[in-house]
This record gives C-alpha cells, structure tokens and sequence, in this order.
C-alpha cells in the first residue's frame, strides 16, 4: 500500500539563510512557520507565513511594518485561530535586544498589536518563545536578568485586557497624560513603536490614530 506524499509547505522566495522553518506552530488546517533571518524587510528582520496545511496553499506572508536589522521576527511562532502570534527576541523598540512579539489577524495578513514588556531591559529577548490559547498569549524572555544573569522570565497576557489598548502607551492599563507626552516624544524622535498605523511611516496619521484611540478609550 503506498502512501500519499503530504504537501510541502514552501513559499516562494525562500532564499538562502532564511532560516525558513526554524518555528513551527498549527491549530487544525493552519499551519504558520518563521524564516528570523529573512531579509525582505532589512537584513536578518525576519518573516512568518501562514499556510493552508491540507493543501499547502500560502495564506500570508507575515511581516512587521517597523522590522528592523537583525530582529529575527520568526524566531517564535504560534496560532489559534484566525490569531497569530510571532516573536522577534532581537527587536530594539523597548531597549537594545530586548524584544517583542506581535499579533496578526491571518485573515487580513494585517498586524493587530505590538507589544514588549513594561519592565524591559537591554538583552531580555522577550519574544523567544511564544504561544497561544484562547485570549491568553505568553512569551518567554530567556534573557531576563532578575533571578540572576539569564536566568529568564515568562510573561502572560490576556489580549482582551485594557493593556493591549492601542493608546495605552506606557502599558499601565489606564489612559492619562503620561500616554500623550510618551507617544509624542516616540513620535518626535521617530521611534517605529509610534507607527500605529502600521504603515512603515511614522507620519500624521499615526497622531490621527493615537488621537482616536484615546478618546474611544480602553475596554
């Protein structure tokens, strides 16, 4: 009896060193893989993709639109549902190599969230390890120094708290004008986490978008 040859989830563009396949996560037919040494966006940014596993058929290529050298988006990847959640351990929006991890809607290709840890510090690589289930989302930071030198940390995260609100800046769960004054200085010195409205640009309609959404509020 032979056996039929599963599908081969290889998208185009794969080039040398990518890396692709160093993380792989699936939650029924849909399958997601990081390639932390893509170079699309900048040299070794990284990159993600999700896949119909049945089929092989790509769905998205995941790509943050503030990546940056070395970052290695896709070190760490995992899905539920039409939610997808990828690491980039070497990303420099917090401090230098601290870390961060994003969430995408699979359906849209399109970033929900970015998110680092409030208590981040320079080597941390938050964003090593990720997973999710439901609306809780946790991320290891195998650099964390506060049980020693690497001793590391885990963080979890309900995504439907007030603290994955887009204006709450300074990821204390509440709205006031200490959110203002960080977006504006992030905003001012062009730092990519005041991009929200994810374009690659930090630009007008970022303050368009940090003003609406602190006058709708957090849930």
């Amino acid at each position: 009896m032979s056996r039929q040859t599963p599908p081969r989830l290889t998208p185009p563009g794969v080039e040398k060193t990518d890396s692709y396949g160093a993380s792989v996560a699936i939650d029924g037919t849909t399958a997601i893989v990081g390639a932390p040494f893509d170079d699309d966006i900048a040299e070794d940014a990284g990159a993600a993709y999700v896949f119909n596993a049945t089929n092989g058929e790509l769905i998205a290529k995941l790509t943050p639109p503030n990546g940056g050298i070395r970052d290695h988006f896709g070190q760490s990847v995992a899905i539920h549902g039409t939610t997808a959640i990828v690491g980039s351990p070497l990303n420099d929006i917090a401090n230098l190599r601290a870390g961060a991890f994003y969430l995408f809607d699979i359906d849209t290709g399109h970033m929900i969230a970015q998110h680092f840890a409030s208590d981040s510090s320079n080597g941390d690589k938050f964003g090593s390890s990720v997973a999710i289930g439901n609306s809780i989302a946790i991320t290891g930071a195998i650099g964390d120094d506060d049980g020693g030198r690497n001793s590391g940390s885990v963080y979890a995260y309900d995504i439907n708290d007030p603290q994955w609100c887009t204006a709450d800046f300074i990821s204390d769960c509440k709205l006031d004008v200490l959110d203002v004054i960080d977006f504006f200085e992030a905003f001012n010195n062009d730092e990519p986490r005041a991009d929200l409205s994810a374009d690659g640009n930090i630009n007008f309609f970022d303050i368009s978008a940090f003003l609406a959404a602190f006058a709708a509020g957090c849930p």
